[in-house]
């Protein structure tokens, strides 16, 4: 993924972009988002919180506690869902691309489960004890239009759980256009705190922009990185305005 234009996102928005691999890998070498527990304290959810607190430390990156966020795609997408719920206080953020609901099961990759509700509810427990902590946090959906992988409806699905979770949001009428790029749609929920991006023509890839390459990235639609940085630093509900 150093090939997926995150040095943009990077740049544009002062971020500290870590880029992960799972210790811990499940079937088709992926996140293991089903076998593992979903717990602060087991498998990769305990690598990442340590990980997450060993960049912190580094007093020479300057990263703003309040400004931590955690995305990826399909099982790594559902992977970052399940962390971003299970420690709200810490990840203001959450970015899914092509990914899975909460919660999800292995079947769950592959066909359709859950619901909004289910999924809201998923989240709510996992946080347990921080969930005051969703109160102030974002959710991103994305996935492509080509996608014949991992369910297309869960992009909806996880959108409106996490506007459940957030306090009921409301979904806003009709969408609109992003970063100049024909084909990206965004739908968006009441006080910009949740938004679903559907890129037309992509396929079950992670959304780099033009010139990215690799395995499992899209270079012909928008860049998601970029997105996130925006979206994330302009409706951060933690830091003042400004």
């Amino acid at each position: 993924y150093k090939t997926a234009n995150l040095d943009d996102a990077a740049d544009a928005y002062g971020m500290v972009i870590a880029v992960p691999d799972a210790a811990n890998k499940a079937g088709f070498q992926c996140w293991d988002f089903w076998g593992t527990r979903e717990s602060r304290t087991s498998g990769d959810y305990k690598n990442i919180l340590t990980l997450v607190s060993t960049l912190k430390d580094r007093s020479s990156l300057n990263i703003d506690p309040d400004q931590v966020y955690i995305s990826g795609i399909s099982s790594g997408g559902v992977f970052a869902f399940n962390m971003g719920c299970l420690a709200p206080e810490i990840f203001a953020g959450i970015g899914v691309d092509a990914g899975p609901s909460a919660g999800a099961s292995s079947n769950g990759a592959f066909s359709m489960e859950g619901s909004p509700s289910r999924t809201a509810s998923n989240c709510t427990n996992f946080a347990g004890s921080n969930k005051s902590h969703l109160n102030t946090q974002l959710f991103s959906a994305a996935y492509g239009s080509n996608d014949n992988t991992v369910p297309q409806g869960y992009g909806l699905q996880n959108a409106k759980g996490m506007a459940i979770v957030y306090g009921n949001l409301a979904q806003l009428s009709g969408t609109t256009t992003v970063q100049g790029i024909s084909g990206a749609k965004l739908t968006t929920w009441e006080d910009n705190r949740v938004t679903l991006l559907v890129l037309n023509g992509v396929g079950h890839a992670w959304p780099g922009g033009s010139g990215a390459s690799g395995s499992f990235i899209d270079g012909t639609s928008a860049n998601y990185a970029l997105y996130l940085g925006k979206f994330f630093s302009e409706n951060n509900l933690r830091v003042e305005p400004g």
